[in-house]
């Protein structure tokens, strides 16, 4: 799922994740909820 982290070795991993999911984390959610 954190294809950006994986793709971004330089930056800190957690840190990636959290930007991840404070940006995306939700609309990802509804999204997942969706398609179910």
């Amino acid at each position: 799922e954190l294809t950006i982290s994986n793709s971004l070795p330089n930056l800190n991993s957690d840190r990636v994740t959290t930007i991840v999911n404070s940006c995306f984390g939700r609309s990802v959610l509804e999204v997942e909820n969706y398609f179910r």
